[in-house]
């Protein structure tokens, strides 16, 4: 059976949800958002965190969301798994905020999360703020000239989807999903599309993606791997330490957790006497 559709009610609850995101962060709701988030999580004062953890099996490790305290304020961290695809490390991210919006304890996805209806509603709303769903039915329309595309050769879907995908940075299945949704495909083209597999480098998808838009389609099907966070988050670890609120080993511990050295940003630690007493000097800029 294709994917069952949540509540009509629900579905115009989180469309509304993900539009009042994207008006809060003065983004057009028709416009592609799947490259900005590190300026959309730093907007919303999220941290992001990387990390590659290698995949086990079905109850893998996607995404975390967290929100706590510190001195009284809100302090949030998005954690997202770099061994995923890019393009499935994106719609994690948007998948966390609809926790983020809708508050709850510590959140982690994993693969096998996909029968709880939260779950779902997050789903939804992921596809949602990535493809809005009334602007993917006027992206039919106006390249098929109607809503029902089932009589299309599987060529001319998947070059459709291909830039669909390339534009508005989306997994292929969730196109899929997406296009079951909006009642352009029925369940038996549903099926035959979802089988495809999409990065076999050889198949007929991903040769069509690459020629579509190479730099684009490669980097969605890359597995980053990278491990750190944005480098605004490490300034602030930076400052703390330079103000006095961090020591020196919080310091290197902390940077340690992204492969960093706080040589790398300028500060070295400087034996000064016997005792090992220890001085901190910012490294000068050369002239």
């Amino acid at each position: 059976m294709a994917m069952s559709k949540i509540p009509d009610k629900t579905q115009s609850d989180i469309a509304k949800q993900a539009k009042q995101l994207k008006g809060r962060l003065s983004i057009g709701d028709e416009a592609p958002i799947g490259s900005d988030f590190p300026s959309i999580l730093q907007k919303l004062n999220i941290i992001l965190l990387e990390c590659p953890i290698k995949r086990t099996g079905s109850n893998s490790f996607s995404a975390i969301f967290c929100r706590t305290k510190v001195d009284g304020k809100d302090v949030m961290f998005l954690g997202v798994n770099t061994w995923d695809y890019y393009d499935r490390q994106l719609f994690a991210i948007a998948h966390e905020l609809y926790h983020f919006l809708n508050p709850s304890q510590p959140h982690i996805s994993r693969d096998d999360d996909f029968d709880d209806p939260i779950e779902k509603q997050a789903d939804w709303f992921a596809a949602e703020l990535l493809l809005p769903l009334q602007v993917l039915k006027t992206h039919v329309l106006d390249t098929f000239g109607k809503r029902d595309i089932n009589e299309y050769s599987r060529p001319t879907l998947l070059r459709f989807i291909a830039r669909l995908q390339c534009t508005w940075w989306i997994p292929y299945k969730s196109i899929i999903h997406r296009l079951y949704e909006a009642d352009a495909i029925n369940e038996s083209t549903y099926q035959e599309l979802f089988a495809v597999d999409e990065r076999n480098s050889s198949g007929m998808y991903y040769r069509i993606g690459d020629a579509t838009a190479h730099e684009t389609f490669s980097l969605l099907n890359k597995q980053t791997k990278s491990c750190g966070t944005d480098s605004a988050n490490l300034e602030v670890c930076l400052r703390n330490f330079e103000d006095g609120i961090i020591s020196e080993e919080e310091l290197y511990d902390g940077l340690q957790l992204f492969g960093r050295f706080p040589e790398d940003f300028g500060i070295s630690f400087i034996d000064t006497d016997e005792d090992d007493e220890v001085e901190v000097r910012g490294a000068k800029d050369e002239c």
